[in-house]
């Protein structure tokens, strides 16, 4: 029997972060992942496809963060896997996905927030954008947006009471973007 090395924990950038840039090729993307023990270096691997068939990095690291410029505007998947000292690589971690978007200048996009309610340990989040806009709340992707740009979402559920940052970003079709904070407190 083999004990195999775990994957690490993926830290950044999360999973569904839009990462906004006036110049998507020259953006620095910073790719962070948790320290796993008995791990000498880690191999980091970047794709525009989830079945990773081309990559963009294919990275051998010695610690726990790396740097690229140069990705052109897209969608993009990254994983990180453990190397131990003999040489033996663990699983995959779970696949994040980003997005490395192209910000006009020309604007902001509407983004109003209605309201935020809290039910139970979960917040509802209210509001509304440009119709065909993508919303992320706190890196989790917006589904539910009617065709009048109207959205409403369930956030994960919040681990105990307290005062909670709430990061709401809307980005168009033509790459403008405008992100909205609020401060919350869950009793």
């Amino acid at each position: 029997r083999v004990k195999m090395i775990e994957p690490p924990r993926l830290r950044t950038p999360a999973n569904l972060e839009p990462i906004i840039s006036r110049n998507p090729k020259r953006q620095v993307v910073k790719f962070a992942w948790d320290k796993v023990p008995k791990a000498t270096r880690y191999h980091l691997k970047v794709s525009p496809s989830g079945m990773f068939s081309h990559m963009v990095v294919d990275q051998v690291v010695w610690g726990t963060r790396y740097s690229t410029p140069g990705m052109e505007e897209g969608t993009y998947y990254w994983v990180v896997s453990s190397v131990d000292a003999k040489g033996q690589e663990s699983p995959e971690s779970k696949a994040n996905r980003f997005n490395l978007l192209r910000h006009s200048g020309e604007g902001k996009v509407l983004l109003e927030i209605e309201k935020i309610v809290q039910r139970g340990g979960v917040l509802e989040v209210v509001g509304r954008t440009e119709p065909g806009s993508t919303v992320i709340i706190n890196n989790e992707q917006v589904f539910s947006i009617g065709s009048d740009g109207a959205f409403r979402h369930f956030m994960s559920p919040v681990a105990k009471p307290g005062a909670y940052q709430i990061s709401i970003t809307a980005q168009n079709r033509r790459g403008d973007a405008n992100t909205v904070r609020k401060e919350v407190v869950i009793e």
